[in-house]
């Protein structure tokens, strides 16, 4: 029986795959981030939330993990505008970011 969404014929990634590579960027993080006191991880909403999970999940080092909420788009078409929709709790200058968005849609 096929599991798939009905568009779709095949996985070209499989979970074992993402899973092993959110594994090697954490351990990525983890190096170049040893020495710092604090990690700022900033997740986009709603599209990156659960491969921050992931990612944190993994992290070693100190971590701080916040969200925001943007919007660029009208009703389908992006404005090139973007709004925010739900803003960082607290202050990020001078903080060392990572910023995990899904998508970059219009290179803006």
């Amino acid at each position: 029986m096929n599991k798939l969404h009905p568009d779709l014929s095949r996985v070209i990634i499989s979970a074992d795959q993402i899973q092993t590579r959110v594994e090697e960027l954490a351990d990525k993080i983890n190096q170049d981030f040893a020495e710092v006191e604090q990690l700022y991880m900033v997740g986009i909403l709603k599209g990156a939330f659960m491969f921050l999970a992931d990612l944190t999940r993994h992290i070693e080092v100190p971590h701080t993990v916040d969200f925001m909420a943007l919007s660029s788009y009208g009703k389908t078409t992006s404005s090139g505008a973007v709004r925010i929709l739900m803003d960082l709790r607290e202050p990020i200058e001078s903080q060392h970011l990572i910023l995990v968005e899904d998508i970059i849609d219009t290179g803006n």
